[in-house]
């Protein structure tokens, strides 16, 4: 059991050592610096206002329902799940890191980017390549760009609140440490570190697939050359044609 354990909480690590590896070896520098920069500006951020509320710099008391007994501390900072009155601090503080946090919104808005710009292009390119007359679609590679990026660095985002909020519940820089808060500080840790790792996961795949296509696009003179080649002389066919006659 305890190996297993072990092995839950290494396999992100090693996953996320992996993916950088991979990443440098198709020369993705900018790939790795991008997602490292969306975990450390949500991490620094979210770290010193949950270090700020912890140390009572920052008070949020003021947002908490009156339905709290008198004298009960509030819990704490990244728990917090009480419904606040509106336009208090701990109002607009579970507002944001619901936001940072909302899987529903950021899927929303990469299927809007696939069904409204990607989809319809390549279904076009399909449709009219049954007749020959298929068309390049120029516009698939930079919304797909869009699309993944913005889920690599959603998670990555969502890995540096995880991350920060770890520091706060294990309590190793408050110094006031338990059982229970370190072992969910811990599974906090956990869950940034998975995310993370999903990011640079997500980033490879888009390294190397722009690697592939980039390879299709050399071997387009070569015959008979690769299957998605000769599909895509069959779908163009007939442009082709033309050009030869012209």
């Amino acid at each position: 059991m305890q190996a297993m354990l072990w092995w839950v909480f290494l396999l992100p690590i090693i996953t996320l050592l992996l993916a950088i590896l991979l990443l440098r070896k198709a020369g993705g520098t900018a790939e790795i610096n991008v997602i490292w920069y969306a975990f450390s500006l949500v991490f620094v951020i979210w770290w010193c206002v949950n270090a700020a509320i912890t140390l009572s710099i920052l008070d949020l008391s003021s947002g908490i329902p009156a339905t709290t007994e008198p004298g009960q501390s509030p819990p704490s900072a990244p728990t917090r799940m009480l419904k606040p009155e509106p336009g208090t601090g701990l109002y607009y503080y579970i507002m944001f890191r619901g936001y940072l946090t909302d899987f529903k919104v950021e899927s929303v808005w990469v299927a809007a980017i696939v069904i409204i710009f990607i989809a319809p292009q390549l279904l076009s390119y399909f449709l009219s390549g049954l007749s020959g007359c298929a068309s390049t679609p120029k516009y698939v590679w930079p919304f797909e760009k869009v699309a993944i990026w913005s889920s690599i660095k959603f998670l990555a985002a969502l890995g540096g609140l995880f991350a920060a909020e770890a520091v706060e519940l294990s309590c190793v820089f408050y110094g006031d440490c338990n059982i229970e808060g370190f072992f969910t500080g811990m599974v906090s840790l956990l869950q940034g570190l998975t995310f993370v790792a999903v990011a640079f996961i997500l980033a490879v795949l888009q390294v190397y697939f722009l690697v592939f296509a980039e390879k299709l696009r050399q071997a387009r003179e070569q015959e008979p050359g690769p299957w998605p080649i000769r599909a895509h002389r069959f779908f163009t066919r007939k442009l082709l044609r033309d050009e030869g006659t012209a």
